[in-house]
């Protein structure tokens, strides 16, 4: 596993926040 490597020994980051729902609602040309 290469990605560990790469990966300093820190705590995984949490999850990003469901901010695409609210792109998606603020872009409706996209």
């Amino acid at each position: 596993m290469a990605t560990i490597q790469s990966i300093p020994a820190r705590p995984s980051p949490p999850p990003p926040p469901p901010q695409q729902q609210q792109q998606q609602q603020q872009h409706p040309c996209n």
